[in-house]
């Protein structure tokens, strides 16, 4: 990136290819500024420093969930949660280096946004406040788990295509018949990467399902 009409959002994505390729720890002002093209005090004209441009790519996640789910309209309580989930899911798989920003401590405007848009969403489908918050912690952090597992250097996906979710600990699969009856869930030209989303796809739906479930149902005394 040439040092040339430099701006707030070249910058972030200069950001964001280092994260990509060194993990948050690799970015620094200074290398920032070696990968835009211009010293490291040009770039403090556009951001402050570098939580500053963390907040930035948080705030771009954030963006991008609210207009997906903006762009979905008045949906039932099922839609707007899994719309929710999959917007937020879809930038963390493609830059796995953005999980741990999202998880740090930050409240973006537009995150606010978003949890706003899901309150409103949720007030109107009859919840009760408790377990509306409820519903927007357990999906946040189900995707956010998601996300930062997926993303961890060396982990299951970022394994050859066709490697094993689960390790070979010994040949002998009769030794760990557990882990062997595991494995008769992955299939699919897809491996690994195929199986991770299934796996999601499975639990999300498990989730949503539980909920509705437990409007239906009577509490337990």
């Amino acid at each position: 990136m040439r040092g040339v009409g430099l701006s707030r959002e070249r910058v972030l994505a200069a950001a964001l290819a280092i994260v990509d390729a060194e993990g948050v720890d690799g970015l620094t002002m200074r290398r920032l500024g070696r990968e835009c093209g211009v010293e490291a005090m040009s770039l403090y004209r556009h951001v402050a420093n570098k939580d500053d441009v963390l907040a930035g790519l948080r705030e771009q996640v954030w963006e991008g969930v609210l207009s997906r789910m903006r762009r979905t309209g008045v949906a039932d309580r099922r839609v707007t949660l899994r719309t929710y989930a999959d917007a937020l899911l879809e930038p963390l798989l493609v830059h796995p280096g953005l999980a741990p920003v999202v998880l740090a401590t930050g409240a973006e405007e537009s995150q606010v946004r978003v949890n706003e848009e899901l309150a409103g969403r949720l007030r109107a489908a009859g919840a009760q406040p408790l377990a509306a918050l409820a519903v927007i912690q357990l999906i946040t952090s189900f995707v956010l788990g998601t996300a930062a597992l997926a993303g961890i250097p060396g982990g299951p996906w970022e394994e050859p295509e066709g490697a094993s979710v689960i390790p070979d600990l010994l040949a002998d699969d009769s030794a760990w018949p557990g882990l062997a009856w595991l494995r008769t869930a992955e299939g699919g030209e897809g491996g690994v990467r195929e199986t991770l989303g299934r796996l999601y796809d499975e639990g999300l739906e498990m989730i949503l399902d539980g909920i509705e479930a437990r409007d239906q149902g009577p509490r337990p005394a």
